[in-house]
């Protein structure tokens, strides 16, 4: 199975815990990021299937998180990412 996506995919703070707090678990969130502990991995192995994930915390597939400052993520989106990967 392949998916594509963002921060949910990617597992962003899966590894995080309720005393991590907001600010850990916001802003540097991505220091808890884990695909094998998130939704993406459970599917797979109730499929019995391989995994393939790409995903970054923050861009999006038609937007990015805080678009509407660019300099944050860039104008990049994933499809623009995933002809790179090839």
């Amino acid at each position: 199975m392949q998916f594509l996506g963002a921060s949910d995919t990617a597992g962003y703070c899966v590894d995080g815990t309720t005393e991590d707090g907001p600010i850990q678990n916001g802003p540097f969130g991505w220091k808890n990021e884990d695909c094998a502990n998130g939704y993406v991995s459970d599917l797979a192995k109730a499929f019995q299937a391989d995994l393939e994930v790409i995903a970054i915390a923050g861009i999006g597939l038609t937007q990015n998180a805080n678009s509407a400052q660019t300099w944050q993520m860039g104008k990049l989106t994933l499809p623009d990412f995933y002809n790179r990967t090839l």
